[in-house]
């Protein structure tokens, strides 16, 4: 059986890893070109990726020139008089904004495009290629035919620490049973009962301050019940819960397991449970570890979602007020756990350097510019 399990795995993850190296497109176009025309395309790329650049003129004419950059200057492709190109590879050293720039001399041109990115991880696959606009008001010297900007924008590589995936998964914390004997019967044992349990401890991976690694009690539910009567009533709210098609439980993998109303309770708050019509009740009270009274009732059944607190140790105090008879007592308890995790992104950033006072000749002009940034910035 180990070894089955193994398998499946490594067979997920090997699928995992192929989806991951499966090219996605970006654009797959054709771009007409009249005489002495040129168009650019924009688009964001994220760190690591591997852009695939095809493109071919539909009557085997040549191009003037076929520019691929990062924004705004840094040539990454270059190719003048050229009629077709397959799978050009460039690599994103850090996330940023790349314009693709046709440039024809005379004559029409029919130009076949594509552009795809092939992401360096899974979590990457949905990154927006979009690009977002800025526009801003520049200063320009003119003398002559010269024309220089009074600013430059000098492109800097940084590091971010960003949100990679989040995983919630749900924890048994506490499943007992607790026989609680009546008033009458001290001789045998208690009427009163104390269950203690602890919440799963919040993990902040390396540290707290800078964590690659988050996980985190988001809320927990807990349900008591008397009997074979409450038994039967939270199998029967299973059935429930399933019929309901209860997408948050069962994208936890729970219904199978007989906790699907108990998580749905837990996830989302809908309760699926009942109080049956006959049976005995148990006195409960619930405290946290500093003392402090968090709930409490009288009933067969008794069930709750809990928001806070999220961590610590607690107890469940059961008492019979039978005079005669003993009481079996169950306790579930469940606590939905949320997972982040983290990666290091490389972005680039840039620095507007301002044109030297020496350099500063001719006449000025102001001018609206437009400037691009990648659409998740």
């Amino acid at each position: 059986m180990k070894s089955f399990v193994s398998a499946i795995v490594a067979a997920f993850l090997f699928a995992s890893a192929m989806q991951a190296q499966q090219p996605l497109t970006v654009a797959d176009m054709t771009l007409r070109l009249s005489g002495k025309e040129t168009k650019e395309l924009f688009y964001s790329f994220a760190a690591d990726d591997e852009i695939l650049f095809s493109f071919f003129e539909t009557e085997n004419r040549l191009l003037q020139e076929v520019q691929i950059t990062t924004w705004p200057e840094q040539v990454r492709y270059a190719a003048r008089d050229i009629a077709d190109t397959r799978d050009q590879k460039i690599r994103v050293p850090a996330t940023g904004v790349y314009r693709f720039r046709f440039s024809n001399a005379s004559g029409e041109r029919l130009c076949r495009i594509a552009i795809q990115r092939r992401p360096a991880s899974d979590d990457l696959r949905l990154f927006d290629t979009a690009v977002r606009w800025e526009e801003r008001i520049d200063t320009f010297y003119m003398k002559g035919k010269t024309e220089r900007p009074a600013w430059t924008d000098v492109p800097e590589v940084k590091n971010r620490r960003v949100l990679a995936k989040t995983d919630t998964s749900a924890v048994t914390v506490l499943e007992k049973t607790e026989r609680i004997f009546s008033r009458s019967g001290k001789v045998y044992g208690s009427n009163m009962s104390e269950t203690k349990f602890k919440l799963p401890e919040n993990r902040y991976l390396p540290n707290r301050q800078n964590p690659a690694s988050v996980s985190e009690v988001t809320s927990w539910a807990y349900w008591i019940g008397v009997g074979d009567e409450a038994d039967r009533s939270f199998q029967d709210a299973n059935i429930k819960a399933v019929s309901k098609v209860a997408d948050a439980a069962s994208g936890l993998g729970l219904m199978s397991g007989g906790y699907g109303a108990l998580a749905l309770l837990a996830v989302k708050g809908v309760a699926m449970f009942s109080n049956p019509p006959k049976g005995d009740n148990v006195r409960f009270t619930l405290w946290n570890d500093s003392g402090k009274q968090i709930d409490s009732g009288n009933s067969i059944v008794a069930y709750r979602r809990m928001e806070a607190p999220l961590q610590g140790h607690f107890t469940f105090q059961l008492s019979n007020d039978n005079m005669v008879d003993g009481i079996n007592v169950t306790i579930k308890i469940l606590a939905i756990v949320q997972t982040q995790t983290y990666r290091d992104e490389a972005y680039t950033e840039y620095r507007r350097v301002p044109l030297p006072e020496s350099e500063r000749q001719g006449k000025m002009e102001l001018r609206t510019i437009r400037i691009p940034h990648p659409a998740s910035f």
